[in-house]
């Protein structure tokens, strides 16, 4: 027998409450770099530097190709070594309303395609610097 006092049809509501706080202050946090995506941050860093100082001690450095790679590689070092600076200095945090892990994702997937053609176009060169600067690019 069905209780008289208990409908049939009931609704439920939820709410689920949560504070989510930003340290905003800019403060320099040398652990980061401890940590894998600082680690990976300075590898970036390191090989860019390492391939445009290769291809700089080619003979056919302005040419097409080596210009074309030597622009990627420069930008990679300045894009990512300022976003490693950002990360350092908390300034993420301080503009926390800027998407920086969908720029940074979207950054590294061109730049990894970039890199690609860049590092083909590299080798046909057949000359040791421009190799040295396309082995470079692997190691990130």
């Amino acid at each position: 027998m069905a209780d008289v006092g208990f409908p049939g049809q009931h609704t439920t509501t939820t709410t689920v409450t949560s504070s989510t706080t930003v340290q905003t202050n800019i403060r320099f946090d040398p652990l980061y770099i401890r940590t894998i995506p600082g680690i990976l941050k300075v590898v970036q860093v390191a090989c860019s530097l390492l391939g445009f100082i290769c291809i700089q001690f080619s003979a056919l450095n302005n040419a097409g190709k080596g210009s074309y790679f030597s622009w990627i590689s420069m930008v990679a070092f300045w894009f990512t070594g300022i976003l490693l600076g950002f990360y350092l200095f908390h300034i993420v945090e301080k503009f926390y309303k800027i998407p920086w892990l969908k720029i940074e994702f979207v950054f590294c997937s061109l730049w990894t395609l970039l890199y690609c053609i860049a590092a083909i176009l590299a080798v046909t060169v057949r000359d040791n610097p421009h190799s040295a600067a396309a082995v470079s690019t692997y190691f990130p």
